[in-house]
């Protein structure tokens, strides 16, 4: 990659995240592209030839960004309402060929609260009844300090399931290659998916610390810059927070979120199990993320849903690009299983709408 870009920052191919186990070219991480020079995105269209744009954060977040969105207007933009018809979405190929999907990986609002203590959701209420806004600004920007980043790691994973799901879907078809994925600073939403991907990949451990801690000095212009930092993050003085600090990515965030996942989880397959993305699904975005364009022209793979719960189909089906036997079996296993569950859930149900509670220990039976 030898364009050197001016109006996006963080930008990255996972093939160097991986140390060479994705192929060059097939998924790309970025800062937000809003201000994309028309050199930019040239080179992302005709060069890198990026089909999907994942867009980690809500519309109303995108509308709100500085710049001329010049990569935007080439491509169709399907808003997170839409994500629960993918089926129907993907027949649209055919006469859209670029796609920029809007998939909010971002805490709610009530994990942000549950954070608070009781009296201070109290003090919350009291100062928002009565218009007191600094206050209760305040009373935020206590929380998110106290937070810090590997804190917001954890929410995002525990209650931006759905949405994580959603994405691991999308990146398990691979006729949506080239992708770049994309939040504001393309660090920590966008570095959560990243993490994910990359432990599918089996890539070592400390490998995926050090990609984190990357976009820190990827990000250091902009936090160097004060003009940039306050048409961005105006609204952080009020809450008394300091965004340079946030925009740091100490590998000890990292660490400290990856140490979690394994208290809780038993790791990060477990982890992905426990938001419905089994051990075949997991098993086969990892065969679409380490082949290579050329490969998939020659085996074409067909996009696999082997998670029941979110497909549109009453009875599910699971498609695999493999001919290992041990493969198959799990496939077959995993259809059963599906099965069993899609009976359970009521009819028309596409995702729970709240998952297992957290496991304080790995399950014995997983």
């Amino acid at each position: 990659m030898t364009h050197r870009f001016k109006g996006i920052a963080n930008f990255r191919d996972l093939s160097h995240s991986s140390g060479g186990i994705i192929p060059p070219g097939r998924i790309y991480r970025c800062a937000t592209p809003s201000e994309a020079t028309p050199e930019d995105v040239d080179y992302i269209l005709n060069k890198l030839n990026v089909k999907t744009i994942i867009d980690l954060r809500t519309t109303a977040e995108s509308a709100a960004d500085i710049g001329e969105n010049l990569l935007r207007s080439h491509y169709t933009v399907i808003p997170e309402s839409s994500l629960g018809r993918l089926n129907q979405i993907e027949h649209m190929r055919g006469t859209h060929e670029r796609m920029l999907f809007h998939v909010p990986v971002l805490p709610s609002n009530l994990s942000f609260l549950r954070e608070l203590s009781y009296s201070s959701r109290a003090k919350l209420a009291y100062y928002g009844v009565l218009g007191y806004t600094d206050q209760a600004h305040r009373i935020v920007g206590d929380m998110m300090v106290n937070l810090k980043l590997n804190g917001l790691y954890r929410l995002i994973l525990k209650t931006s399931w759905k949405n994580i799901l959603r994405t691991l879907e999308l990146l398990s078809n691979p006729r949506n290659y080239p992708v770049m994925i994309h939040c504001t600073q393309g660090k920590d939403r966008t570095g959560m998916i990243a993490n994910l991907l990359l432990h599918v990949c089996e890539v070592d451990e400390k490998k995926i610390s050090e990609d984190y801690a990357h976009s820190e000095k990827e990000l250091e212009p902009m936090r160097m810059n004060s003009e940039y930092m306050k048409r961005n993050f105006a609204r952080a003085e009020s809450l008394g927070l300091d965004m340079t600090s946030w925009m740091l990515s100490p590998i000890e965030a990292i660490e400290e979120t990856h140490a979690w996942v394994q208290n809780q989880f038993g790791g990060y397959a477990k982890y992905m199990e426990w938001i419905r993305f089994s051990s075949v699904s997991q098993a086969f975005l990892h065969q679409v993320l380490v082949r290579t364009d050329q490969q998939n022209r020659s085996q074409p793979v067909t996009p696999a849903i082997a998670h029941a719960d979110i497909t549109d189909s009453d009875s599910p089906s699971i498609l695999t690009p493999f001919d290992s036997p041990d493969i198959k079996m799990r496939v077959k296993e995993e259809q059963v299983k599906n099965a069993l569950e899609r009976v359970k859930l009521d009819e028309g149900v596409l995702i729970p709408d709240v998952p297992p509670p957290i496991p304080k220990r790995p399950p014995k039976n997983l």
